[in-house]
């Protein structure tokens, strides 16, 4: 069945696009409300705010029987934002890495994120090819991203982000800025929902990023590795990026947890499936400096498995060592 606009009806249900990309449209049908005007915004937008499927269907009902109050130019604005919204869902609806399919996204992007649609196009390389993710995001957070002088400096110094920048702990950075700890955690904890949720949108482009050759997706842990920096760094023309952003920037595209841990005062990232992090946590505590200095760690191998192999040498070696000595007394 098709609606009065040619959209097939199968496509009225969220589940064929996918939530990353429903979550998205609903967040441009919220943001695009405003310019539609004070009646269509109660008459109509109030149905369908938490529901794609909802707005499809009432539109088609509500343009059959439209009120005579409604003026002419909120009724075009109304019908260019459903045409809009089908023209994105029409291009989205399969799974190819099409220009169209990629254009597409990034005017969706372009209406609901800090990026433009024409900036996220320069970072696709060879299209429809690869998209250089690291790159758009590290230019973005520390050359466009609008903080004030505070926020920039927590930013340097307590996102283990650039190289350029030492990591600081709270103490050091409440002497320096002249404030609170609890204002700096504050202002962190702001920085890295932005950041965050900049990153969350650009999982939409997922279909263009190139790292399913970098690192085992199917992993329990993944090993944020000095080779897998430099594979990236040489792959998108990045010197700067640390492996803390690396991890940060992979857990929310692959949805995993960051486990950091200090080894010789260096910081070094793994990542764990969710439902998997309370037994591998612990295991990364105590094992990150055996796992650090062997220089023989597979790098595309599960290191889950790698850890509690290592886990259960040591733990046969303690024993073997507590029963030589219960022997020889």
């Amino acid at each position: 069945m098709r609606s009065a606009h040619g959209l097939q009806r199968s496509y009225f249900y969220p589940g064929r696009l996918g939530d990353d990309i429903i979550s998205l449209l609903l967040q441009y049908l919220k943001i695009s409300q405003k310019y539609l005007g004070f009646s269509i915004r109660k008459i109509h937008l109030s149905k369908y705010m938490f529901s794609l499927e909802r707005f499809i269907v009432t539109y088609n009902e509500f343009m059959q029987n439209k009120p005579k109050r409604i003026s002419e130019w909120k009724i075009v604005r109304l019908r260019n934002l459903y045409e809009s919204v089908i023209k994105i869902m029409n291009a989205l609806k399969d799974n190819r890495a099409s220009e169209d399919n990629f254009n597409s996204r990034c005017m969706l992007l372009g209406a609901i994120s800090p990026f433009k649609a024409e900036q996220l196009k320069e970072y696709l390389i060879d299209s429809p090819g690869s998209f250089i993710l690291f790159n758009c995001l590290f230019n973005f957070i520390f050359n466009s991203m609008p903080l004030g002088k505070n926020y920039k400096e927590i930013l340097y110094s307590r996102f283990d982000f650039h190289a350029d920048f030492n990591f600081m702990t709270l103490k050091e950075l409440e002497t320096k800025l002249n404030m609170k700890i609890r204002g700096i955690r504050i202002k962190e904890d702001i920085i890295r929902g932005r950041i965050n949720s900049i990153i969350d949108d650009l999982r939409v482009l997922k279909l263009w990023f190139h790292y399913q050759n970098l690192i085992n997706m199917k992993a329990k842990v993944i090993r944020i590795s000095p080779q897998l920096c430099e594979k990236i760094k040489m792959l998108e023309g990045l010197d700067k990026i640390t492996p803390g952003f690396i991890a940060t920037v992979f857990s929310i595209i692959y949805e995993y947890e960051i486990k950091r841990v200090t080894v010789n005062g260096k910081f070094c990232y793994y990542l764990v499936k969710p439902e998997y992090a309370d037994n591998y946590f612990p295991l990364l505590e105590k094992l990150a400096p055996l796992i650090e200095a062997r220089i023989d760690m597979p790098e595309f191998e599960d290191l889950g498995e790698v850890v509690k192999e290592m886990f259960f040498c040591k733990r046969d070696r303690v024993e073997e060592r507590v029963y030589r000595k219960v022997s020889a007394n």
